[in-house]
């Protein structure tokens, strides 16, 4: 992974934005769309590069500010370079190197493999909501405990509470140890008691301790993609609906997971399985499609066949996506899906 910041062109080589108000150019939003400066996807055309992902991404950039360009052209070290320099003859550019902060999440590139987190991103989340100098708990939700509506429980800020859980539900894009919980407390945001706030508070006082903490993906791991899913039936105790989870491995580490609660009121344990079972496959068969789009091509399967194995309870992954486990159990699964400490792996 690289970045290229490319500069913006001068003014007077850049041809003046034409709004075209036809019908069929108008989006959605009622927002014209503009022509865009057709010499960045020529030149790449030019380089010999025919992704269309790729064209597009570099043919909207803006001529005002700079832009910050993500080229993903695998691990061709030479084709890289060659890119680089190819675009530097057509671009004022600067090469920053390997890419190490995107969206929040940092990335440290090493030769043992490539470790993500959002560090700075948890630190500000607890400036954010005063919760800095709170003290520290080793699990995100306590074990075995269970959250309802409380219908006669304090009310708190709705708006605070949200913007609690909006902040940790991005930071679950590198911290599946938090996800269950996060999707627990985000079904009360309509009218959130202080019982609710005391469960987020709870998860910023675990981040207090596990600022750190992200994923690493070992060079050389596992290449073959592995998937666990698990089902807590009929967990909500007032509607009776289960909780789904799945967690996908690849190279050692996780790199999907969901927990979310089942859509219908399943009548047994069996079904609740199956609809569990049935949304990880289709996560599969999605994740394999993009896999192969990359020259990833899973070895020993074949496309549109799922094989499903019996894991036993000490062994399933996904019940970290599915119930508040005990705090041995839930460091011994934080542990598998690949989690460890910045100064682990710096």
């Amino acid at each position: 992974m690289s970045e290229l910041h490319v500069d913006p062109l001068p003014s007077k080589d850049v041809p003046t934005p034409v709004v075209d108000t036809t019908e069929d150019d108008v989006d959605t939003s009622g927002k014209n769309t503009l022509n865009q400066n057709s010499d960045v996807p020529n030149s790449v055309e030019n380089l010999g590069l025919k992704d269309p992902a790729m064209s597009e991404k570099l043919g909207k950039t803006v001529p005002n500010p700079p832009t910050v360009v993500d080229a993903n052209i695998g691990d061709d070290k030479g084709m890289m370079v060659e890119f680089k320099k190819s675009m530097m003859e057509a671009f004022d550019m600067t090469d920053l190197g390997k890419m190490r902060f995107f969206l929040g999440i940092e990335i440290l590139q090493k030769s043992e493999g490539i470790f993500i987190c959002q560090r700075k991103y948890a630190t500000d989340i607890l400036k954010k909501f005063t919760m800095s100098e709170s003290k520290p708990v080793n699990c995100p939700i306590v074990p075995g405990s269970k959250i309802n509506r409380d219908v006669n429980g304090a009310a708190v800020d709705d708006t605070y509470f949200k913007k609690i859980v909006g902040c940790l539900m991005y930071l679950t894009a590198t911290r599946p140890d938090i996800m269950f919980s996060v999707s627990l407390i985000s079904r009360y945001m309509s009218k959130p008691t202080e019982l609710h706030l005391q469960a987020a508070k709870r998860i910023l006082r675990y981040l207090k301790g596990t600022t750190s903490y992200g994923i690493f993906y070992k060079k050389g791991g596992e290449t073959d993609l592995l998937a666990f899913t698990d089902s807590d039936y009929a967990g909500d105790e007032e509607d009776s609906k289960s909780t789904s989870g799945y967690v996908f491995f690849l190279s050692s580490g996780a790199v999907s997971w969901m927990s979310k609660k089942q859509p219908i009121v399943t009548l047994s344990t069996t079904e609740a399985e199956f609809v569990a079972a049935a949304t990880s496959a289709c996560q599969a068969v999605w994740m394999r499609r993009i896999l192969k789009n990359i020259s990833h091509v899973q070895e020993g399967s074949t496309d549109g066949e799922i094989e499903l194995v019996h894991c036993v309870t000490q062994e399933q992954d996904a019940d970290l996506m599915t119930k508040a486990l005990k705090l041995e159990a839930f460091q011994k699964l934080r542990k598998k899906m690949g989690m460890l400490d910045f100064t682990e792996v710096n």
